[in-house]
């Protein structure tokens, strides 16, 4: 809804039968509220956030790439989900979204978004130490919070 559809439709709470106007103006204030406030992500989705971090961080601890190889090469600390969630994930969801917290990600389309760029810029750059695609973890019983807004995208990551 642009603006001069929410002007419009103000304007047309106030014509015609002014005993309808409440019930009218609270119809409205919920149909904004459906288009600018995005639903918060489920438990569920948090928990595969810090899965999906959890094993990124095994893999990447496998493979020897600690995090001075990732990050800065003066130190050598091996990666945890905090780490990974902190120093990656977060990363790159501000690059894309410019938000510093998962709880302002807007449901599953942002969430690919963040995993699939993230997995693409480390695969680039170390798939000859053996790193391979990790796919985001979901619950297949829970189809209705993941089906939602998935999209289709083929990324070739190697």
């Amino acid at each position: 809804m642009d603006k001069q559809a929410i002007i419009d439709g103000l304007e047309n709470l106030l014509t015609g039968n002014p005993w309808g106007l409440n019930d009218r103006l609270r119809k409205f204030i919920e149909e904004l509220k459906k288009t600018y406030i995005p639903k918060p992500l489920t438990k569920t989705q948090m928990n595969s956030i810090y899965l999906f971090c959890q094993q990124l961080s095994d893999t990447l601890n496998t493979l020897g790439l600690e995090m001075k190889v990732v990050l800065k090469p003066s130190y050598q600390i091996w990666w945890d989900k905090k780490s990974i969630h902190d120093h990656l994930w977060l990363t790159v969801q501000k690059s894309i979204f410019g938000s510093e917290s998962v709880k302002d990600l807007k449901k599953v389309d942002e969430i690919d978004q963040v995993h699939e760029r993230l997995m693409k810029m480390l695969i680039d750059k170390f798939a000859e130490q053996g790193l391979e695609f990790i796919p985001f973890p979901h619950d297949p019983n829970k189809g209705q919070d993941w089906a939602e807004g998935t999209r289709n995208i083929k990324v070739d990551y190697h």
